[in-house]
């Protein structure tokens, strides 16, 4: 195998640490030079760049205009880049190719871009089911590139036999755009999102969107699992109703959490499975559709009168197995305190 020239491993060492950054700033006029560039070495025609400021929107996009220019025209268009592709390629750059492929999918593993990525990508096959273009979007979803992973793949082609590397400045440009689409007629390109993480790189954040497009419009995360507006910024006008029809286990989950699980159990009027001490101690449960039952102790601290809601394995039947449970017992006779604080 051939070895990396050390510009190429410039570019791809600056390509990888980039793609993983966040809201990097740059100057679309330099992107736009770096394709217009590539595109003149290949001897491909000029065309005009189009910024899409949503990844969403640029999915939806990209689909209406596959849908309505399907023709011969993008066949000879696809053959043109083939060929231009079969050109750039030489022996020469096999080294690059693995290097740019390896790199491609450390960056795939991305959690939290994945997510964003997943969350434009079904909101738009939404908008094509809707709007009865589902072979349509079949067709935009192949052709989509996720930025690293297409200037990845440009690596893989990118150099003329002892020529200087037409997809260089290509290469150079595309780590800072979230996606593009090379098209007979444009190069479509989105700006990256502003990302929000929390533990595990998951996309997470409780005051805004956990994914930020610079026209402002995003999506909503909590700890990975993709909600609504209201259960982030307003999750006190939630109501146990609404909780209970979401159909979504892991939103409901998280709904659950933000609303409160003793305001959920008091408004939902659990079934009470068991009570001891006066009453002081209550065992609740709530059946759930497609998930396991909440079953949760109610408990009163002696020392300051403050009420709490301990939730509980659900094959527990009684107040002091939940209260044994929570103190990591799982007989009552081996919990057997002389007071309780």
């Amino acid at each position: 195998m051939s070895k990396i020239s050390a510009e190429t491993q410039e570019v791809i060492d600056r390509w990888v640490g980039a793609i993983k950054q966040n809201g990097e700033l740059f100057d679309r006029r330099e992107v736009e030079v770096g394709f217009a560039t590539s595109l003149q070495r290949l001897k491909l025609p000029a065309r005009p760049m189009r910024w899409v400021e949503n990844l969403e929107h640029a999915f939806i996009d990209i689909t209406m205009k596959i849908d309505r220019s399907v023709s011969s025209t993008d066949k000879k268009w696809d053959a043109a880049w083939a060929a231009a592709m079969d050109a750039a390629r030489d022996a020469a750059w096999d080294a690059a190719r693995a290097a740019a492929r390896d790199a491609a999918m450390d960056a795939a593993r991305d959690a939290a871009r994945a997510a964003a990525w997943a969350a434009a990508r079904d909101a738009a096959w939404d908008a094509a089911r809707d709007a009865a273009r589902a072979a349509a979007w079949d067709a935009a979803r192949a052709a989509a590139r996720a930025a690293g992973m297409d200037a990845a793949w440009a690596a893989a082609r990118d150099a003329a036999r002892d020529a200087e590397n037409p997809f260089a400045p290509l290469l150079a440009v595309a780590r800072r755009v979230e996606a593009y689409w090379v098209m007979m007629d444009e190069v479509v390109c989105v700006p990256k999102p502003r990302l929000y993480r929390g533990e595990r790189d998951r996309l997470h954040r409780v005051d805004g969107r956990a994914v930020e497009f610079p026209d402002g419009t995003g999506y909503w995360f909590f700890q990975g699992v993709r909600v609504t507006e209201q259960i982030i910024l307003k999750p006190n006008t939630l109501n146990p109703e609404q909780i209970l029809a979401e159909r979504n286990t892991e939103v409901r989950r998280v709904m659950i959490e933000r609303f409160g699980l003793d305001r959920f159990i008091i408004g939902s009027n659990a079934k009470v499975l068991d009570s001891d001490q006066d009453g002081l101690r209550v065992l609740y449960r709530i059946p759930l559709a497609g998930d396991e039952p909440i079953v949760s102790v109610r408990v009163q601290c002696p020392s300051t009168g403050q009420v709490y809601f301990l939730r509980v394995p659900p094959q527990i039947d009684t107040c002091a197995k939940a209260v044994a449970w929570t103190f990591g017992f799982d007989k009552v006779i081996d919990y057997m305190p002389l007071i309780e604080t």
